[in-house]
């Protein structure tokens, strides 16, 4: 129970800092992107749609800009992602470029929460698989 109030900490504060990201220069490079599991590019997909979807209201060449190049890192993400899925495209890239043309900052974030709350269950469901008897022996953590 403590990890999961761990994670939704986690997760609430690092949606403040979302929309840190402006643009081409601020995404990551695909050799990175390549080593990066689903969750991990949907965390940058997120960076990239709340800016899109904030700047998608505004008229100015710069914000109009930043939406196209949004939805741009959204398609490089997802090309990388498909490797890992066997060639199909995450439901969360789509999502997301719906969000960026809906000007819907918190769907970007619903969508990343949801890709985010998958991956945990799925570590639940090893973590039972890995111990005899079905459930999960709880380490402690590291420092404390």
């Amino acid at each position: 129970m403590l990890v999961v109030l761990w994670l939704w900490g986690g997760l609430l504060l690092s949606i403040v800092p979302a929309s840190a990201w402006q643009g081409t220069q601020d995404n990551k490079p695909p050799v990175e992107l390549g080593r990066m599991a689903e969750f991990e590019l949907a965390s940058e997909g997120r960076k990239a749609c709340v800016a899109g979807a904030l700047a998608n209201p505004q008229t100015t060449p710069r914000a109009q800009q930043t939406v196209k190049e949004a939805h741009g890192y959204l398609e490089i993400l997802g090309q990388s992602d498909q490797q890992i899925q066997d060639g199909k495209l995450p439901p969360w890239v789509l999502m997301m470029h719906q969000a960026i043309e809906g000007q819907d900052p918190i769907a970007c974030n619903a969508v990343w929460a949801q890709v985010m709350k998958e991956h945990l269950e799925q570590l639940g469901g090893r973590q039972k698989r890995n111990k005899p008897g079905g459930r999960a022996k709880r380490e402690p953590a590291e420092g404390i």
